[in-house]
């Protein structure tokens, strides 16, 4: 929050950080959303994402720094925009535009990703991002893991931050997510780690999603997926009501409970604008 700033990270950007240009002078604000699929409103939504980051320097600083908004593709299909209405070319010329710099893991190889020369964990999530999504088969999966095996070794003898075991192990929880790999099929460095009782540690969403997943193995891989969003969406509207309305979310449990993943995602969206919770449920 100290450094995206609140409004930023209750409309969850994915990431936003500062960094020095290379005369030591001139900094740079960098906001980045990746896309695993296409999405009607990613100029808007990095508009919006933009306004917010100025405005939070120019209450800190009294001055704002370029920003330069990324987006990282890594889906089937690749970012799209909403249908525009329908106006004349004067005022379509009004319109705010913003400059997107698209990275489209879609359209490179695995060697291209290697060439840029990043740090092995950047690489690594990289070319993850890149097959996993896509392989149809347990043994494609694995077999990626085995063209990766020196970027993993690479990174275990980083000394970080951040703790290279720690993101090895968030990229196993990747890897169970997106493919039908088990915990044990994982490369050992990728396995969850275990307490004293030998019971393996996860946060409330990696649990929410295991056992969606678990779900998903007798109900259908695309069912259990859906149910995992939509308890993730859940979580993190209580989260929200907590901090924009100081409300317990189990005081409307009910009304989050018999909700659809689209208008989760819809009450998340509008949240900020809301003057109450009943301004944010009510139908539109």
């Amino acid at each position: 929050e100290e450094t995206v700033g609140l409004k930023l990270s209750l409309h969850v950007a994915d990431l936003a950080f500062e960094v020095m240009g290379v005369d030591g002078v001139l900094r740079v604000a960098i906001v980045v959303e990746h896309k695993s699929a296409a999405s009607s409103g990613t100029h808007d939504q990095m508009l919006r994402y933009t306004v917010l980051r100025k405005h939070w320097f120019r209450k800190r600083d009294k001055q704002v720094p370029p920003v330069v908004p990324i987006v990282l593709q890594h889906g089937a299909s690749g970012v799209t925009e909403g249908q525009t209405a329908c106006m004349p070319a004067e005022l379509e010329a009004l319109q705010p535009q913003l400059r997107l710099l698209v990275d489209d893991l879609r359209t490179v190889t695995e060697e291209q990703i290697r060439a840029r020369g990043l740090h092995p964990l950047a690489t690594l999530v990289l070319l993850a991002l890149r097959a996993l999504p896509q392989v149809e088969s347990v043994d494609a999966a694995l077999a990626a893991f085995a063209r990766w095996q020196d970027l993993i070794a690479e990174e275990l003898r980083d000394e970080g931050p951040p703790n290279p075991t720690a993101m090895l192990e968030a990229l196993g929880w990747y890897v169970q997510e997106v493919t039908d790999v088990t915990e044990e099929q994982l490369p050992m460095e990728l396995r969850p780690t275990q307490d004293d009782q030998g019971v393996v540690r996860m946060t409330t969403g990696q649990r929410i999603r295991m056992e969606a997943r678990e779900a998903g193995r007798s109900e259908g891989k695309s069912e259990g997926k859906a149910e995992g969003k939509t308890e993730e969406a859940r979580l993190m509207l209580g989260r929200l009501l907590q901090r924009r309305f100081d409300i317990d979310a189990a005081a409307v449990e009910a009304r989050l409970q018999g909700a659809t993943l689209e208008q989760l995602e819809a009450w998340v969206d509008r949240i900020l604008d809301a003057e109450s919770i009943d301004a944010l449920f009510a139908e539109r």
